[in-house]
């Protein structure tokens, strides 16, 4: 079962963005560009990349169509599922339980330079080894660090 409240497709336009997995079983439409977009450096976007952080665009569900594919969900918390190719193992999605949004995996954008990241969130997991080089961005309130406006 995909995640809850996707749209049908609907038409490429200038504004869309398209995305996928790595095989390219999965793939995706976003009717807009989102601009709310931050760094994630707690140690769950951590250990479900293996990355040292995750770049999320958060969008309304209904401003995400699914083009082709299924997506697998994984209940990685108490309040999300992560989806991700059943194939590939491509991280894609989070879907937090209750919010009217999704968060798409920047990476898996064709053209993920489209977006900007505006804030860090969940910092007090931020590596040392990648501290300073996103220094320019506001870290999340909700984290109790800085002064970035709320999502």
């Amino acid at each position: 079962m995909p995640p809850r409240g996707f749209s049908a497709n609907w038409a490429e336009t200038g504004n869309t963005l398209d995305g996928g997995c790595l095989c390219g079983g999965i793939r995706y439409r976003l009717r807009r560009l989102p601009t709310d977009v931050a760094h994630c450096h707690c140690a769950t976007c951590r250990r479900s990349t293996g990355a040292p952080f995750v770049t999320w665009a958060t969008l309304p569900r209904a401003d995400v169509a699914l083009l082709r594919g299924t997506p697998k969900g994984y209940r990685s918390s108490s309040h999300a599922t992560r989806w991700f190719c059943p194939d590939c193992g491509a991280q894609l999605f989070l879907d937090d339980d209750g919010e009217a949004t999704v968060d798409i995996a920047a990476a898996g954008l064709d053209q993920p330079d489209r977006l900007t990241p505006r804030y860090n969130t969940y910092t007090h997991g931020r590596l040392a080894f990648v501290n300073g080089f996103d220094a320019s961005l506001a870290d999340d309130p909700e984290d109790g660090i800085g002064t970035a406006p709320r999502r």
